[in-house]
């Protein structure tokens, strides 16, 4: 990415001889302003398509995020799947993820889960911790793949190794549910407990709700039994304690003095 080291006019004097490596190099200073370069989108585009043309994979992604993002170029969602699709059948994992998010979303394309599942499991077999989790919520929902909880869990344990604490708090809730894995309520809070502290708002959510229900079942115990306690059909009882207890002082008091 950004390195404001690089002597920027040799840089462009290869990539305007066509080198792909260098065209990509100075889309990239383009997009992020080193080497002496201002940024600019529509050059850095102009850039990463020419190298694109050419065959380079990490351009050919960047080119299709600049036409999904409207950035340098006119958005354009079935251009961007276009250019994620050439990157991704060259094993870039996050064209990969791309495709993948394209057909799941319906983003230049008609909405396929099973497509999806295939690209995000290209991606998920090179490691990429959110396609990993993208697949497992497709396994664990039965959307586009056969319903499989264990590779589901299998999937969310693998992005959250990855440090991806969106998978850990839906493996969180595995272990609580007990989907595709034994019930363990200590590894699943633990798990919550984690991603929230990572800042994931669903798992935020999630402990502030328990934590409500928590407060509200202890106030309603305690006002249950107050409550029972005190109708006219226990009232009997708390007199007979009372004379009990009374009864029992002055006996103390009797043999005492």
């Amino acid at each position: 990415m950004s390195n404001p080291n690089v002597d920027i006019d040799k840089i462009r004097q290869a990539a305007e001889s066509g080198d792909a490596k260098a065209q990509y190099s100075l889309a990239n200073a383009y997009q992020y302003g080193y080497g002496g370069v201002k940024k600019n989108m529509k050059t850095a585009a102009e850039w990463y398509r020419r190298a694109a043309e050419g065959g380079h994979m990490e351009s050919q992604c960047n080119y299709g995020l600049c036409f999904a993002n409207g950035a340098g170029v006119k958005k354009d969602f079935s251009q961007a799947v276009v250019w994620f699709r050439k990157a991704a059948l060259q094993g870039d994992d996050l064209a990969q993820r791309y495709v993948g998010n394209s057909y799941s979303n319906g983003d230049g394309v008609k909405v396929d889960k099973a497509e999806a599942a295939k690209w995000w499991k290209m991606a998920a077999d090179q490691d990429d911790p959110i396609a990993q989790c993208n697949l497992a919520d497709l396994y664990l929902a039965g959307e586009g793949v056969p319903q499989d909880k264990a590779e589901a869990v299998r999937l969310y344990r693998a992005a959250s190794e990855g440090d991806d604490y969106f998978a850990l708090f839906k493996l969180g809730l595995c272990y609580l549910n007990g989907d595709g894995t034994d019930p363990d309520e200590v590894e699943g809070l633990r798990c919550i407990k984690e991603a929230a502290e990572a800042g994931v708002p669903d798992a935020e959510k999630w402990l502030k709700q328990k934590t409500k229900q928590r407060d509200r079942r202890l106030r309603g115990g305690k006002s249950r039994l107050w409550d029972i306690l005190t109708t006219d059909r226990y009232t009997w009882v708390i007199y007979a304690v009372m004379w009990a207890i009374a009864a029992l002082i002055a006996l103390w008091f009797k043999f005492k003095g």
